[in-house]
């Protein structure tokens, strides 16, 4: 609401100003100028778990005019008809008709192979990289990124992220990066300064634990503890129960529901 009018304002005089703001996207589409206030932006930060002092360990959300997001959510949904064609498969998140949850199906089946694989040698075992990079979207050369990964195309995953974590431009950031060797007898704890799970570990990928070993218990135990901590929150800023019901339905529910997709609870958790 930077430039004093709020998002229900439009929503209560849409059809009075969806002529106006036509007119002003066509125009900005067609080469004008854009907006003093299209520029202008509240930047606020909001803590991820993590490190305390560490900046990257914050998200920053940016408060913007709602003519803009109206604008910028009229490119996003006519750019959508034609990214599916562009993009490739392996991109599965913020892509129309294609779902983050294929990712995760796709890393639990292999991960699921790995109890027949015990008999490989750590040299010859394939291995998942989850690599964290300190830049990107805007901030990343994504001219340099392509160069590097057709470059690094036939070198093993751990070489190929420390050559491209001592590279400009892209960093990897070490501690939140790791790798699960499908070797499930394997005892190495880092490769190349990387972590390395074990068969017993577990990390969290895409609102999951992930792990060679059973996660069951990790994943149920990790869901309750997240919406135990949501409701505290919520009890203590919503004091009536429809509010208290709305956060039930719109969280809690939904929450238990993603986890069961992966990981069916056992009685400990009933």
């Amino acid at each position: 609401m930077l430039d004093g009018l709020s998002n229900d304002l439009f929503k209560d005089v849409g059809e009075v100003l969806a002529q106006p703001l036509s007119y002003t996207f066509t125009a900005i589409v067609e080469g004008a100028d854009f907006l003093d206030e299209f520029n202008e932006g509240l930047v606020i930060r909001l803590r991820k778990k993590g490190d305390l002092p560490d900046p990257f360990d914050y998200r920053p959300i940016a408060i913007l005019p709602t003519s803009y997001k109206i604008f910028a959510s009229v490119l996003a949904q006519r750019l959508q008809k034609h990214l599916g064609t562009l993009i490739g498969t392996t991109q599965q998140g913020f892509v129309r008709r294609r779902h983050i949850e294929r990712s995760v199906i796709m890393m639990l089946a292999i991960l699921a192979t790995a109890e027949s694989t015990k008999g490989v040698s750590l040299k010859d075992s394939p291995a998942l990289g989850l690599l964290d990079f300190r830049k990107a979207y805007d901030t990343l050369d994504r001219g340099f990124l392509f160069m590097t990964c057709r470059g690094e195309g036939t070198q093993t995953l751990a070489a190929a992220a420390e050559r491209v974590r001592g590279s400009p431009g892209l960093r990897v950031r070490v501690h939140k990066s790791c790798y699960i060797s499908l070797n499930t007898v394997t005892e190495q704890r880092a490769v190349r300064g990387i972590s390395q799970l074990v068969h017993v570990d577990t990390v969290r990928y895409l609102g999951i634990q992930v792990g060679t070993g059973p996660t069951t218990d990790a994943n149920w135990s990790d869901r309750m503890g997240k919406i135990k901590a949501g409701l505290r929150v919520a009890d203590a800023a919503m004091t009536n129960i429809p509010s208290r019901v709305l956060v039930l339905n719109a969280v809690v529910i939904l929450a238990v529901l993603f986890t069961t997709n992966y990981t069916k609870p056992t009685l400990k958790w009933l």
